[in-house]
């Protein structure tokens, strides 16, 4: 599977609801990249192997509702691959919205992604965050 076909089934699956199919793109020794303040934005940080991804994921949907997610332009770089998007999401502790415009960049390798990083304006999230 190419790095743009992983890419595509990664949202496809996310879209779905499907985490067991999205962790499945991934490859065992995964590094995913949140980049931004983690004393903001409780689930930023660095995650490292499929066990810990899987608990960003419960941890993202413990603290927020996704109203929107969309991914928009695909880049094809061949083992690497940019997506732009944006998202509309729901603060849980503070009940005050967000909506921003996200770039994420998978490395793959071997037909799984060996790295994800997400580059995304965190202001309106972290003021969605304050109480």
């Amino acid at each position: 599977m190419t790095g743009l076909e992983l890419a595509r089934k990664f949202y496809e699956s996310f879209d779905k609801d499907d985490i067991p199919s999205v962790l499945s793109c991934l490859a065992d020794d995964i590094v995913w990249e949140m980049n931004g303040p983690p004393a903001l934005i409780p689930y930023f940080g660095t995650f490292r192997g499929k066990a810990e991804v899987e608990r960003f994921f419960a941890k993202v949907f413990a603290e927020e509702e996704i109203l929107q997610f969309a991914a928009e332009q695909f880049i094809d770089g061949g083992d690497s691959v940019a997506v732009v998007g944006r998202e509309h999401c729901r603060a849980k502790s503070t009940g005050k919205d967000f909506s921003v415009r996200w770039t994420h960049v998978f490395d793959c390798r071997d037909g799984k992604i060996v790295r994800w990083r997400e580059f995304i304006d965190t202001a309106p999230m972290a003021a969605a965050y304050q109480r």
